[in-house]
């Protein structure tokens, strides 16, 4: 979408939900008590619930002003995308302070507890809310295989404990790729709603996280291999993936000249993740492929791609997949 009809559409909605009368909003103090002081008072945040924010959508647009409700500490029962129009902003995610500048994009899950700072002058942010059901019903297929956003929204559906609720696109990030064009017709098209425009959010939401991946995998290959003088991070990541069924961190740190710790402490920077949780995706990513396409045994299968405890296989493939791998033959 052209930029000044984005901008131009951008004000023209402003101007509908007086957003600058609005931006210093003050509840009075029944509307402060009935709705969330009592929850904030018992545990410390109070919970946002779907309900009301999404009638015939799986996804909705707002502003983001001076409200309650916004202002305070929260955290949601669907996933949202806080992206910064104008201006910028402090985003507080579980205790972690993120300073957010024009362009940047934040995605939070559904566990994240979070509070985003005062609108201050003309500083402009847009909320972009997702349904659970949605991930859950459309885009568990088409998003599998793109691990950084895939895993990210399934660890939180399946209530899988994880270090960060949040992934933070700076606009330097994925200035170059076509997320921004994305995002923005997300917006254009939930504010405008013309025909079919929920089945036009929802493909062109699918289209930003592959787009964001790719902005994110790029910068990940180029601040390793900036850092490690050599090989970047994907080619060490690949190299685990074609020997998961018996790479250790020693063989894979003696493959590429490093010290065991030094190669734990990089995977950990760049990916996330630790060297275990990177096998055990592989592992469990061929299970399902065995699975799904072949007769073989559960107990075959647990044997072939590296695990040596039938039990320890059960309880890692439920909590990746949540389901046992019988059930998931039969799904």
């Amino acid at each position: 979408m052209e930029q000044k009809k984005f901008y131009q559409l951008i004000q023209n909605q402003l101007e509908q939900c007086n957003y600058y009368k609005n931006i210093n909003f003050k509840p009075t103090i029944k509307e402060e008590k009935e709705y969330w002081e009592l929850e904030i008072e018992q545990q410390g945040f109070f919970v946002l619930k779907s309900n009301g924010w999404f009638d015939d959508a799986h996804i909705c647009v707002n502003f983001h002003i001076n409200v309650p409700v916004a202002l305070a500490l929260h955290r949601h029962d669907f996933f949202e995308i806080i992206y910064v129009y104008q201006g910028e902003i402090k985003n507080q995610v579980d205790g972690n302070l993120i300073e957010m500048h024009q362009g940047d994009i934040c995605l939070l899950n559904a566990n994240a507890i979070h509070q985003i700072s005062k609108i201050e002058g003309e500083t402009i942010v847009l909320n972009i809310l997702i349904e659970k059901s949605l991930f859950e019903n459309a885009f568990f297929y088409v998003l599998n295989g793109n691990e950084l956003i895939f895993n990210f929204f399934a660890n939180s559906l399946y209530k899988k404990n994880q270090e960060q609720n949040y992934m933070l696109f700076p606009l330097m990030m994925y200035q170059h790729t076509d997320a921004l064009e994305m995002l923005q017709k997300i917006i254009a098209e939930s504010f405008t709603k013309q025909s079919n425009y929920q089945t036009a959010t929802e493909l062109t939401i699918i289209l930003l996280f592959l787009e964001l991946t790719r902005a994110y995998r790029s910068y990940q290959e180029r601040e390793s291999a900036r850092e490690l003088n050599g090989p970047d991070i994907s080619q060490i990541v690949q190299y685990i993936g074609e020997h998961y069924q018996d790479v250790t961190v020693e063989s894979t740190a003696k493959q590429f000249n490093y010290h065991p710790n030094s190669l734990s402490r990089i995977l950990k920077k760049y990916t996330g993740s630790t060297f275990s949780d990177i096998i055990q995706k592989f592992r469990i990513n061929a299970a399902k492929d065995y699975l799904e396409h072949t007769t073989m045994s559960i107990d075959e299968i647990v044997s072939l791609v590296g695990y040596a405890n039938k039990s320890y296989f059960y309880r890692i493939f439920r909590e990746e997949t949540g389901m046992s791998p019988a059930e998931f033959r039969k799904k």
